[in-house]
């Protein structure tokens, strides 16, 4: 009797085991497929940019403005019981005398009417990734990295590009996002990427741990779908996600630098916190884009990079 337990004991755990063994290898097979068409996807969207040698000029819709329509100019009446200023002063005045003619009644000129700027198109590099996706942002470009991705924005859905590609079906890299925090036409941006272990996605970032690879790559292109847009690199450093308890710099937390004050009380940390001098000055009006990804230094930890528009 007890061997037979132990054998159906033996027999079950093997069971468990290979059931065990199968999920895994499930699971294994699966990721290698979903990040296989993941690298695909992002393949086939770098092939959609227009990559021209020389960057062309920003160009912006110019409309043509064609004849307003005729405005009526309605006077309204005075509610009942009440007179305006100037019916008030015409009772009070003294009527005209036998052969006087009477002064006009001034007619008040018609408001102006404010033509609507006309909307800015997406620069012919990235039309039809803004066609595909009308979440397009912009793309994103780091020599000597993998970093080469389209950079997403949804504030309607903040996390859809954490898990999501950019066709929006499952993926474990996800796409570069911008901070549903911040304001696309703003002058600060905050944009997340996954550090993926096989050096995908925001990996390469880790790169500008080394200052020999800065002094190569000091700057970076950063485009929105408007706009062709280079940074220089003022500061790369390791953080973390600190607890509520904790004091400390949440560069995490900042969605614009709009007032002098928050400015430079951002850049002042983020100096604290460089890895090493890069010597690139910054003075409150210029536009400021973080990078940040996960880093595996610590529980929680990130990798940041700080950088100002040059061009």
């Amino acid at each position: 009797m007890k061997k037979s337990l132990k054998k159906k004991l033996m027999w079950t755990g093997t069971a468990l085991l290979a059931v065990l063994v199968l999920f895994a290898f499930g699971m294994f097979l699966r990721a290698a497929v979903v990040n296989a068409r993941s690298k695909a996807a992002f393949q086939e969207l770098s092939s959609l940019v227009v990559r021209d040698e020389a960057v062309p000029a920003v160009t912006v819709a110019a409309a043509t403005p064609g004849p307003l329509p005729p405005v009526d100019v309605v006077i309204p009446l005075p509610p009942s019981g009440l007179m305006t200023e100037a019916a008030a002063a015409s009772s009070t005045a003294p009527a005209s005398g036998p052969g006087e003619t009477p002064a006009p009644t001034p007619t008040p000129a018609p408001a102006p009417i404010e033509t609507p700027a006309p909307a800015p198109t997406p620069l012919p590099d990235y039309a039809a990734l803004y066609e595909r996706n009308s979440d397009f942002f912009g793309w994103i470009s780091v020599a000597g990295t993998n970093v080469d991705y389209p950079v997403m924005y949804n504030p309607q859905k903040p996390l859809q590009y954490l898990g999501h590609d950019f066709d929006g079906r499952f993926s474990y890299a996800g796409v570069p996002y911008l901070s549903p925090e911040c304001d696309p036409e703003g002058s600060y941006f905050l944009i997340y990427g996954h550090h993926m272990r096989d050096g995908t996605m925001f990996a390469g970032l880790l790169a500008y741990e080394d200052p020999a690879f800065w002094t190569e790559h000091p700057t970076f292109r950063c485009d929105t779908r408007f706009e062709h847009r280079t940074y220089a690199v003022v500061a790369a450093f390791r953080a973390r996600v600190l607890t509520t308890a904790e004091r400390g710099f949440r560069y995490y937390n900042y969605s614009a630098l709009d007032d002098e004050r928050t400015f430079d009380e951002f850049m002042t940390n983020v100096r604290a916190m460089a890895a090493y001098d890069t010597g690139v000055e910054t003075a409150f009006g210029d536009e400021i884009l973080t990078l940040t990804t996960c880093a595996y230094h610590t529980e929680k930890g990130r990798f940041v990079v700080v950088a100002k528009r040059v061009s």
